[in-house]
């Protein structure tokens, strides 16, 4: 995840544990709701993680 900066101080780490919920678009277009802190920890798109679970079982 990229970082913005701004006048020389790092924004996304600065907002990131003020625990604000924003939306998000993943590469594959679905959209969730997560705070800053958790996409700083690298939390993901639910609908991929799941997606992605749900293969590794049938591949089991």
């Amino acid at each position: 995840m990229a970082s913005n900066y701004e006048q020389g101080i790092n924004t996304f780490s600065s907002y990131s544990k003020n625990g604000k919920k924003g939306w998000w678009i993943c590469g594959e277009g679905h959209e969730w709701n997560a705070t800053l802190n958790k996409r700083s920890k690298g939390t993901e798109c639910p609908k991929c993680y799941s997606d992605r679970r749900s293969l590794k079982k049938r591949k089991a």
